[in-house]
């Protein structure tokens, strides 16, 4: 098997477990690192034993041993650095969220197809075992057509000090931090569907930020109902939380039975399945998924050892020359982008509303210009 080899961009504590988590990936290595400052790529590179430290990003994406590039910078950085990967033509893992936007992540998306080049969003919740297994049972029909997919997810943000990202203005707030692990639960329960409306509220607010939202999608299944009486839609409920660290349990309701994804349920090791055999009654079936032993060293954020089966699919698409992963695609992260989009203007995220006015101004200027040249 071929040693993918690779750069990571940024030196903080989500690339630190990302790394670790490569170490006992079979195939993969960490094999140069760049960040902010030399210093502190450099301090990266010792305490993970990654071989080679490059004095800028701009020298990592272009040193030609490094087969793919991770982007795990703050949120805010995301489009820029991946749009220098991928102008390079690098293979390029971008930390969720794509981008902070829909617009900037279209761009992306166009700019790695036009370049023939893998990208993917870093939304490693979907590679877990358990989270494949759920889909392929939604996918068999064997619970029948999904009505309803339900979730919560909270951590509770009152230690966080003034300078944490969850305060930052432009990428701060819940919605940014974790709505999106939510919102691709409709990717799971109602594959190739598209999103018929989106209406989110937001109740409680801390420094500012966006800390209680809750979300109501619809989607608009495929037709492919019996007798084609046309698409049927299926709806996603979720909540997210910076005021409590919440069960995060999953449910994925079908006609026929329902798939509950263990707690916590965006780094699942097990499922369980009942089949509806009447009313409150089922016939239940558990599938127990154990994730890797992660005693052996100190993590930033729990579970952070299932990146490797995001690190094993990424290696396993550029080996094989993929472009994008069939597990998590490119339409996939355009989809989600728009949801976010949607819940940050409705939560009112003071950051994304600004740069949203930011970004009309300046293609208003672009128009003008093009009109009066013409």
């Amino acid at each position: 098997t071929k040693n993918v080899r690779w750069g990571i961009l940024s030196s903080g504590k989500i690339s630190s477990d990302f790394v670790k988590a490569m170490s006992i990936t079979e195939g993969s290595c960490a094999a140069a690192v760049a960040a902010r400052s030399e210093a502190s790529a450099t301090k990266f590179a010792e305490s993970h034993g990654v071989e080679k430290v490059h004095k800028s990003y701009e020298a990592l994406v272009n040193d030609p041993e490094i087969d793919v590039v991770y982007i795990g910078s703050v949120a805010d950085t995301h489009y820029e650095l991946a749009k220098m990967c991928l102008e390079a033509k690098k293979p390029t893992l971008v930390e969720k969220p794509l981008a902070l936007n829909y617009d900037e992540a279209k761009k992306l998306v166009e700019l790695a197809r036009e370049q023939d080049t893998f990208l993917m969003e870093g939304m490693w919740s979907r590679f877990f075992p358990a989270m494949k297994k759920a889909r392929s049972v939604v996918d068999s029909g064997e619970i029948g057509d999904i009505v309803c997919v339900q979730g919560d997810f909270g951590w509770n943000t009152k230690d966080c000090t003034p300078e944490d990202r969850m305060w930052n203005r432009l990428s701060g707030g819940m919605t940014y931090d974790i709505a999106m692990y939510l919102a691709m639960l409709g990717q799971v329960g109602f594959r190739d569907a598209t999103v018929d409306h989106v209406h989110a509220v937001c109740p409680n607010k801390r420094n500012g930020m966006d800390q209680t939202i809750l979300a109501n999608i619809l989607f608009r299944k495929l037709d492919d109902s019996i007798g084609g009486a046309g698409p049927s839609k299926g709806s996603l409920q979720f909540y997210v939380t910076g005021q409590a660290n919440t069960e995060e349990r999953t449910v994925i309701q079908g006609t026929e039975g329902r798939i509950t994804i263990t707690p916590p349920a965006h780094t699942p090791n097990s499922i369980t399945v009942n089949y509806d055999t009447g009313r409150g009654e089922s016939r239940e079936e558990f599938l127990n998924y154990p994730l890797p032993d992660d005693s052996w060293t100190q993590w930033n954020y729990p579970r952070s050892i299932g990146f490797t089966y995001q690190i094993q699919e990424v290696s396993e698409c550029i080996r094989s020359g993929k472009k994008e992963s069939e597990h998590f695609t490119l339409n996939d992260s355009l989809q989600l982008a728009h949801i976010m989009d949607e819940i940050l203007e409705q939560v009112g995220h003071e950051g994304f509303i600004e740069d949203k006015h930011k970004r009309s101004e300046s293609q208003g200027t672009k128009t003008s210009e093009t009109a009066q040249a013409a």
